[in-house]
C-alpha cells in the first residue's frame, strides 16, 4: 500500500506546451514515486476512486486555466479519499495533546 504521504497530481491544465514539458522535466528529474503526473482529466470523481484503490492520500488539482505558480491560491484543490478521512477522523486528538 503506498503511504498516507502520497498524493495523486492531475495537472488538468495545459496553458502552452512550455508548462507540460517544465512540469515533466522536474518530475522525471527528482524521481519522486509520491507524485504522478496525470493527463487532463475529466471526471474527478473517477479519478478519485482510482487514487482510493490505489491506497493513496487523495488528488491534488488545478484549474484548467490557471497558471501554475507557487504559494497559496484558490485555483489548487486537494481531495482526500474517503478510506484516508476514515482513518484519520481522529487524527485533531494528536494535536490537542501536545498543547
Amino acid at each position: 500500500m503506498a503511504s498516507a504521504e502520497a498524493v495523486a497530481v492531475s495537472a488538468i491544465s495545459r496553458e502552452t506546451p512550455d508548462n507540460s514539458s517544465a512540469l515533466h522535466i522536474l518530475l522525471d528529474r527528482f524521481g519522486c514515486p509520491a507524485i504522478c503526473l496525470s493527463e487532463p482529466f475529466e471526471d474527478g470523481l473517477a479519478l478519485l476512486r482510482v487514487a482510493e484503490k490505489r491506497g493513496l492520500e487523495g488528488v491534488v488539482s488545478k484549474r484548467r486555466n490557471a497558471p501554475y505558480r507557487s504559494g497559496e491560491c484558490r485555483d489548487w484543490r486537494k481531495v482526500k479519499t474517503a478510506a484516508w478521512r476514515e482513518a484519520n477522523r481522529e487524527r485533531w486528538r494528536f494535536f490537542e495533546q501536545a498543547k
